[in-house]
Order: structure tokens, then sequence, then C-alpha cells
């Protein structure tokens, strides 16, 4: 999950700052997928 949201690893048993601005990006990506997920389910369902 890392990865996904600040394109890099980090090393385990230490301490990093975290970026917040990826973080909350990443936040609304994927609200934004949920909901696409959900518009397109609903579809299929009606």
């Amino acid at each position: 999950m890392l990865l996904d949201i600040f394109g890099r690893t980090y090393p385990e048993n230490r301490l990093w700052t975290v970026d917040r601005s990826a973080v909350i990006r990443y936040r609304d990506q994927v609200r934004r997928k949920l909901t696409d997920l959900e518009t397109t389910l609903g579809a299929l369902l009606a």
C-alpha cells in the first residue's frame, strides 16, 4: 500500500515523514473509484 500511495517503499523499523498531500490524493482517488463502482453496479442491477 505504501508503494501505491507514495510511489516508494520505506525501511522497516524506521520513522519517516508522511506526505499528507499524497495521502489525501490517494483517499480522493479511492472515493472516486468507489463511487464509479457503485454507479456501475447500480446500472447492472437495475
